[in-house]
């Protein structure tokens, strides 16, 4: 809430957000209570999806179960939507997170 205050064109991401009815009635409630102030900046809210964690991973594995994948794409085309981005229907726009090239022995820095 100190950030939507302090960022007035900032956006609230509710993620891991339950699939139970009841823990997503209580929580539904939660977000109004709370988000009161800013009612229209939440982004619709990314369910909780199993085996999330292995996007924190330094090297993120190379195939991903299904729903994590499924919920990554939801959520960039949520954002390039928010942020005005289109492509032509048959036109692909690549969501997927940059790859960093691994260290040559030329930039290596020199053990001590």
């Amino acid at each position: 809430m100190r950030d939507l205050d302090r960022f007035p064109r900032a956006y609230a991401l509710p993620a891991q957000w339950p699939t139970n009815v009841w823990q997503l009635e209580a929580a539904q409630r939660l977000l109004d209570e709370r988000l009161r102030d800013h009612a229209a900046r939440p982004l619709p809210p990314v369910s909780a999806v199993s085996a999330s964690k292995l996007l924190l991973q330094i090297d993120v594995p190379a195939n991903l179960p299904t729903p994590v994948n499924n919920a990554a794409r939801a959520l960039a085309w949520r954002l390039l939507e928010l942020l005005g981005v289109k492509g032509e229907e048959d036109e692909h726009i690549d969501i997927a997170a940059p790859r960093y090239a691994e260290p040559t022995a030329a930039s290596a820095v020199p053990a001590v």
